[in-house]
């Protein structure tokens, strides 16, 4: 069995293997092959303790990306003993597949190479070769782990690789225990991901969504489900179908909501997590479809409540009822007496003024 040395692999070692994949092309398409004698010494240090020595793992990991673009070319499984047949004097039916060598990689250390990596090589790199190496990196994740406990997904485009899209959905789905969930920038199949997420009922702790659109989804409906679920971030997202406007009986457990330049039933959702609420920021927030109801914003906020962030809120209906400056005195005197940060800058009619509420 493998040392369990190999599972503190350092993130230096696995930045430089993608490294190599985004700053040598060369590398992906040519077929080298590794000298049989020096695979001979190296194999048994990588297996049992690939980290005594730098220079060697440096070299090693040159070695499994060469071995890794020799077999990508025809989508086979990516063994290092291509050269099988030149070592069985070594060992009989020995081999070391690269998939088995990631499951003992620390999973954090791995996301932030994959990450590194996929930042740099879709830069300047055409598009069938994005393609090859998203399908080969999915492929090694999912033989890795399915225990990640956390996700960060951008810029994908499922349209142009509608299979990449769904193995990642796929991906999700399998996690035994996943906590930390991310999506920026990604077009099509964003319900598919919401649909894996659904697995991840009793274990979901952190949910951010970035310049994401749902269509036909709602936000109140989803996130309720989750009763593990302690901060929501929503950034320039569109929210299509709001849901039962109702049902305001139910709690959900966040503490830290927030909401950015987006279309989101947000008083819901204050409403709705007001027993559990400790931090809430709304920035550059358009109210102007939920201004005709304000006493949903006259509410007895949640005694645990500390930091209550509103910047750029934008009253865009004609508050005939009540003035701004009346409004932002009920809502002074319903915060909790224990407040440690208050922040609150109002737009009204192009006028823009800072409230302080310190008391």
């Amino acid at each position: 069995m493998p040392n369990t040395s190999t599972l503190n692999l350092p993130l230096l070692a696995l930045k430089e293997i993608f490294e190599i994949l985004a700053n040598n092309t060369k590398t992906l398409h040519s077929c080298i092959q590794v000298n049989s004698e020096w695979f001979c010494e190296v194999s048994p240090l990588l297996w049992y303790d690939p980290f005594s020595n730098k220079t060697k793992t440096h070299l090693a990991i040159g070695t499994y990306i060469q071995e890794m673009s020799l077999h990508i070319l025809t989508f086979q499984d990516l063994y290092l003993n291509h050269c099988y047949h030149c070592i069985t004097r070594f060992v009989n039916n020995y081999k070391l597949p690269y998939s088995s060598f990631l499951r003992l990689i620390n999973i954090s250390n791995f996301m932030d190479a994959v990450f590194n990596f996929w930042q740099k090589f879709r830069k300047n790199s055409q598009d069938h070769k994005i393609k090859m190496i998203s399908e080969l990196l999915i492929q090694l994740m999912l033989n890795k782990s399915t225990k990640i406990q956390q996700f960060k997904f951008t810029d994908l485009y499922f349209f142009v690789h509608p299979e990449l899209g769904n193995s990642l959905v796929k991906l999700v789905e399998i996690q035994n225990g996943l906590k930390h969930f991310s999506l920026t920038n990604t077009y099509n199949n964003n319900t598919y991901f919401l649909n894996a997420l659904q697995y991840q009922l009793h274990s979901l702790s952190y949910l951010e969504f970035n310049s994401v659109e749902f269509i036909q989804v709602s936000l109140i409906g989803f996130i309720k489900k989750y009763q593990s679920l302690s901060k929501l971030a929503i950034f320039n997202c569109l929210f299509e179908n709001e849901g039962d406007q109702n049902n305001l009986i139910d709690q959900i457990p966040i503490k830290q909501p927030v909401i950015y330049n987006s279309i989101a039933p947000v008083i819901k959702l204050i409403l709705l997590c007001n027993s559990s609420l400790e931090t809430l920021k709304i920035i550059d927030f358009s109210i102007g479809l939920i201004t005709r109801n304000l006493d949903y914003l006259e509410i007895s906020w949640a005694p645990s409540l500390q930091y209550l962030i509103l910047y750029q809120i934008h009253f865009v209906v004609n508050l005939k009822s009540m003035k701004l400056g009346d409004y932002l005195e009920k809502l002074a005197k319903s915060l909790p007496l224990y407040m440690k940060v208050i922040k609150i800058w109002m737009v009204l009619q192009g006028y823009e003024e800072e409230v302080n509420l310190d008391d």
